[in-house]
């Protein structure tokens, strides 16, 4: 994972699966990216899956954003992972973008 500023915002790019364990490397990159601002878009276009346990991480993000008072942003998503945001309802708590200029200037 890899976090960078990006004018506002503070980009989180994942790669790879967001499954059962991507809690334990999406959760400290999160902590990074909300430490550089207040709204965090999670790039996921690296992303291959994301299983329907994996969903439990990106709800814990979407739970620590909203306490901490910060917006994030989701873009990048395949059309297998915009049906499992859909699916899990997950879209209807976070905005989703089709790519990452979308993102940034939303």
């Amino acid at each position: 994972m890899v976090v960078r500023r990006a004018g506002p915002a503070v980009v989180l790019a994942v790669c790879g699966d967001v499954d059962r364990d991507a809690g334990d490397a999406l959760l400290p990159a999160y902590g990074r990216a909300a430490a550089g601002g207040s709204r965090v878009v999670l790039d996921l276009t690296g992303v291959e899956e994301v299983t329907f346990e994996g969903v439990s991480a990106l709800v814990t993000v979407l739970a620590r954003a909203r306490s901490g008072g910060r917006t994030v942003v989701v873009c990048g998503l395949s059309e297998r992972n915009r049906r499992v945001f859909a699916v899990t309802r997950l879209s209807d708590y976070v905005t989703v973008y089709p790519d990452l200029a979308g993102a940034l200037r939303g």
